[in-house]
């Protein structure tokens, strides 16, 4: 359910070391048989196992990947399916470590930056209101002090809990669509969102193409693998127009879901034949601005936090002394 950034840093590790075995000359059966042996991963072990299982039988990388079940996102399978009918497994291994490597260092980014906030308000919640610290001191009231933190805590982990789970990948497509339109009409989050589904689409795109796969499935695909539900539906329609002869620049100008500099440095590429040069800026472009985004995300979802913490600082400490003067008043 909580992907931590430990476990995207062992993705990084496992696909440099299948591009690295496989580029010393080391057969796919033995290389996924080292690893299993190698991982202490349990999830790892149990999945290499069934993969070298199926490679031994003389199974394909693509069928044995389907018997994992959900151990690997559709970006990945689709990379490593394309990588195994051109021969070029090594190269879709090398990016898919450089993919996991840009995630890992932007999750730990983000988790630095929201730490210590996190960290403030679990202790303002421990501490405010001040009356039941004080009938703590005073009454030994340890009931009145804890229950309330307890309620928060499992309130506020509820929620947590409740919108990962809605978010995940699995969920159908109806409602990731729906999820999809929700995110995307918060501020920054929601551009970040979609900068990160095109350099996704651009870099599975590219690399489908260059696998040899159809154009029309390559689409397919790469926009399956982008995660977003917009971008799929839109290829789909694209591919309708490509079936009836468009060019998939044509095609994908007509969905109108694509924002105005991809539809242009696409069909540039198609017309000039560098379109894996444009794919690569697109990739590079997207990327770029989708950890701007989130890196500015990180950064003000702090600043948000220390603000309501003031705020609330202030709330308290205002009503405190209001209620004390008040007292002093009445005592007179």
């Amino acid at each position: 359910m909580i992907i931590t950034p430990g476990q995207i840093n062992r993705f990084v590790e496992f696909y440099h070391q299948v591009a690295h075995m496989l580029q010393a000359g080391i057969p796919l059966p033995k290389v996924i048989e080292t690893l299993r042996n190698a991982t202490g991963s349990r999830g790892f072990r149990k999945a290499l196992t069934i993969i070298r299982a199926e490679l031994q039988q003389g199974g394909s990388l693509e069928g044995a990947l389907a018997q994992t079940g959900r151990w690997l996102p559709r970006f990945d399978i689709a990379l490593l399916t394309a990588g195994e009918k051109s021969g070029r497994l090594d190269e879709c291994a090398i990016i898919l470590s450089d993919y996991y490597r840009e995630r890992y260092v932007m999750a730990r980014d983000v988790i630095r930056r929201v730490a210590y906030p996190v960290f403030i308000v679990f202790f303002a919640v421990m501490l405010f209101p001040p009356s039941s610290l004080v009938a703590l001191i005073k009454e030994g009231d340890l009931a009145g002090f804890i229950l309330p933190k307890l309620k928060f805590a499992a309130v506020t982990s509820g929620i947590v809990l409740l919108l990962l789970w809605l978010g995940q990948s699995r969920r159908s497509d109806w409602w990731r669509s729906i999820w999809e339109l929700l995110l995307h009409r918060i501020p920054v989050l929601g551009k970040a969102r979609r900068a990160l589904a095109l350099a996704r689409l651009s870099l599975a795109l590219d690399a489908l193409l260059n696998a040899g796969i159809n154009i029309m499935t390559a689409w397919e695909l790469a926009a399956d693998a982008s995660g977003s539900a917009a971008l799929k539906r839109a290829a789909a329609r694209a591919r309708n127009d490509m079936e009836g002869g468009a060019t998939p620049g044509e095609a994908i100008t007509a969905t109108r879901a694509f924002p105005e500099t991809f539809v242009t440095m696409y069909c540039s590429g198609e017309v000039s034949g560098r379109l894996d040069e444009a794919l690569e800026y697109l990739r590079k472009n997207y990327l770029y601005e989708s950890q701007r985004r989130f890196k500015t995300l990180a950064f003000w979802v702090p600043m948000i936090i220390y603000l309501g913490i003031i705020m609330v600082l202030g709330y308290f400490i205002v009503t405190f002394w209001l209620g004390y003067f008040d007292n002093m008043l009445n005592a007179f």
